[in-house]
């Protein structure tokens, strides 16, 4: 199958999953409200970054070392699930030490095999995607979550006229609807690993060797401090929001985030296509192809984004309702970024396939600095739009960079009339 259709397979699925992700995310600010779901959705956010910590982006090097054929899918599974194994007693342990107001049962259960599930996903994701297969693992995690919206739908008789700043559902439907949240990723990671089995054929469990454990950890590194510094470029916000503005604007300016990655998807999505593809050689900055496709990607974002300027509002308070009436005025702040992040994402992989993940460790470093340097200047001041604001020149030195080293070190450029 060609690059083309291996991004449209990838897109379709991927995209289908993600939609259903932000119809739960949609549907979860709605019923705890911008203040409970500011608190709820930053708790996600913080387990995310545990989960990157304990993984130590161990997937990046399943698919580096699956799609060059360099280790054997056996051994890549193998250290793949024992590397989950003890991410539970991790989780418990950052909760008893930092972080105890959480630690409650059935709250530590539902939140330790919250990052035990997700795990698991990224793992034998990562596997599939190593082996060009980018449709099951979304289907699997979709069809779960299309399971958990009927649940959720019936289960609290949901309509959209239900919730409004006056009328809220009890905390103990609230509580409910979290453990549900849970325990759908705990489903889907366990489905995710039993499919895995059928579909990756891998016979038996096997140990990599020494030197082949050198090698995925090795890369894993590298793409660990890549993807951290990435996390802090994109998260550090909440934090801030956190500490300066109120529970409202914190929920306000998270759902702002996460509507820029409904936005983000394509970019994502094509993104982890190329990252095989250039493993393989397939595509490196010199190909038409390349150059096509990023042409075409900023064509595509600005029509998007000049678009969700003049229907916004609309949408947004029809959407999210009326406690969220911070979010319009934010996400104009907030969209420019977008652009400058989607053109980054073309970028960044490449460099990865190439073995060059120090380019986005640097890049990502100074993006860093610049985004913390702003935080600490404008969100004091000009709260939630203030957050906006230093994301946008974050993702615009970003871009900027990426293009600069792209053209001295690979000789990129938009008008490349190579063939593919």
């Amino acid at each position: 199958m060609g690059i083309a259709k291996k991004i449209g397979e990838n897109f379709l699925w991927r995209g289908i999953y993600l939609v259903s992700v932000f119809v739960i995310n949609l549907l979860m600010a709605r019923i705890l409200g911008a203040g409970e779901s500011g608190r709820f959705f930053l708790l996600i956010n913080n387990l995310a970054l545990l989960i990157m910590v304990a993984g130590f982006c161990l997937e990046s090097s399943l698919v580096f070392y699956g799609a060059s054929h360099k280790i054997s899918l056996n051994k890549l599974a193998t250290i793949g699930l024992l590397w989950c194994i003890p991410v539970p007693i991790i989780t418990i342990a950052f909760l008893w030490f930092g972080w105890q107001q959480q630690l409650s049962t059935p709250d530590t259960l539902f939140i330790a095999g919250y990052v035990f599930s997700f795990m698991l996903i990224n793992i034998f994701t990562a596997l599939f995607h190593a082996h060009q297969n980018f449709a099951t693992a979304s289907q699997v995690l979709t069809l779960v979550n299309i399971f958990f919206i009927v649940f959720f739908l019936q289960y609290v008789n949901y309509s959209p006229n239900s919730v409004s700043q006056e009328e809220h559902f009890t905390t103990s439907i609230q509580e409910k609807i979290k453990w549900g949240y849970y325990s759908t990723v705990f489903l889907q990671g366990i489905i995710l690993f039993v499919v895995s089995r059928n579909k990756l054929k891998f016979k038996k469990w096997i140990l990599p060797t020494t030197a082949e454990m050198q090698l995925l950890l090795r890369y894993s590194a590298q793409s660990f401090f890549s993807n951290i510094v990435f996390f802090l470029i994109s998260r550090s916000g909440y934090w801030f929001v956190e500490y300066y503005c109120t529970d409202s604007s914190l929920g306000n300016y998270i759902q702002v985030s996460r509507l820029g990655q409904v936005f983000i998807l394509p970019a994502v999505i094509i993104a982890a296509s190329l990252f095989p593809q250039t493993v393989g050689d397939k595509i490196n900055f010199q190909s038409r192809s390349f150059s096509i496709l990023s042409r075409l990607l900023i064509g595509i974002y600005l029509s998007a984004i000049l678009l969700s300027a003049f229907i916004g509002n609309t949408v947004i308070s029809f959407l999210w309702g009326k406690e969220y009436s911070e979010m319009y005025s934010t996400w104009l702040f907030y969209i420019p970024g977008v652009l400058f992040l989607a053109i980054s994402y073309l970028f960044s992989p490449i460099f990865a396939g190439k073995g060059k993940v120090i380019y986005n460790i640097f890049i990502g470093s100074i993006t860093l600095m610049v985004v913390l340097v702003c935080s600490f200047l404008t969100i004091p001041a000009w709260g939630i739009h203030g957050a906006a604001i230093s994301s946008s020149v974050g993702f615009m030195v970003m871009m900027i960079l990426y293009f600069i080293i792209a053209k001295r070190k690979f000789g990129f450029s938009f008008l490349n009339k190579q063939p593919s």
